[in-house]
């Protein structure tokens, strides 16, 4: 996958560039919509977590997944959960707007079950 793919602004980047160097254009200052907060976290964790991987970055993600069923209705928990699955997404190449509208359409064509006893509703197998 090229650089370009996985850029979600779709611009040209230097060819040069490493992996895990974003390109100043990706960050729109004054852009408060959340595809530009996640562009700014990605290029940030990129400058503060050189090492990073997709799974290093999953294994923090389910952490924070953690604290998050501990306070389900903290938006600081909230916020760590997006921003990882940002930066993992990023690691791995894949565009995650892409990925979640085709998973939507898998799930609208799914058959829903019932709540289990934690409130849960999964798909019929």
């Amino acid at each position: 996958m090229s650089k370009r793919d996985r850029n979600p602004t779709n611009h040209d980047c230097a060819e040069d560039r490493s992996d895990h160097d974003v390109c100043q254009q990706c960050v729109t200052p004054g852009d408060e919509t959340l595809d530009a907060a996640l562009r700014e976290t990605v290029a940030w964790g990129c400058e503060t977590f050189p090492n990073a991987d997709p799974a290093s970055c999953a294994a923090h993600l389910l952490r924070e997944a953690v604290e998050l069923c501990d306070d389900p209705t903290s938006a600081e928990e909230m916020a760590d959960v997006v921003m990882l699955l940002a930066h993992t997404a990023h690691h791995a190449g894949v565009d995650l707007a892409a990925a979640v509208r085709a998973k939507l359409k898998v799930n609208r064509a799914r058959t829903w079950g019932e709540p289990d006893s934690d409130g849960v509703i999964e798909h019929l197998r």
